[in-house]
């Protein structure tokens, strides 16, 4: 395997795990909240529910993964990046089809939402760490 390939992935699973464990250690209750449901105690910190998920994603993402590298190299695909590219590549269309999807679904959720039965996309409220700390205390 291209080592650069091999650390890029790894940076890129580092950042996803680093992610599913700050989700549940500092914003489950305001996730739980979101779509109508309150948090169950599970008599454990929350940071515990946070590694344990960072942990289930760094080793089963990481296996599958692997397994992705691995087949991208037998078939001869360029991997996690192409070697030849460059910003362009690499950012600027990426950039520009995101913000073009984007306002499609911003244009087309504003132009359906009279006529469709539910009214507009549902959008969950920004979490707050500082009013949690103060509803919960700390662990």
């Amino acid at each position: 395997m291209n080592r650069k390939q091999l650390i890029v992935y790894l940076i890129l699973l580092a950042g996803y795990a680093l992610s599913a464990f700050a989700t549940y250690a500092f914003f489950m209750d305001e996730l739980a909240a979101s779509i109508g449901i309150l948090m169950p105690d599970m008599s454990v910190p929350d940071w515990v529910l946070g590694l344990v998920n960072a942990g289930t994603v760094f080793v089963l993402y990481g296996l599958f993964g692997l397994a992705g590298l691995w087949f991208a190299r037998k078939l001869e695909l360029p991997g996690i990046f192409s070697e030849d590219g460059n910003w362009r590549r690499w950012f600027v269309i990426p950039l520009v089809l995101g913000l073009v999807c984007g306002v499609f679904i911003i244009v087309g959720d504003l132009l359906f939402a009279p006529i469709n039965g539910f009214g507009r996309f549902p959008h969950p409220t920004f979490p707050r760490l500082h009013s949690r700390i103060h509803q919960r205390g700390h662990r």
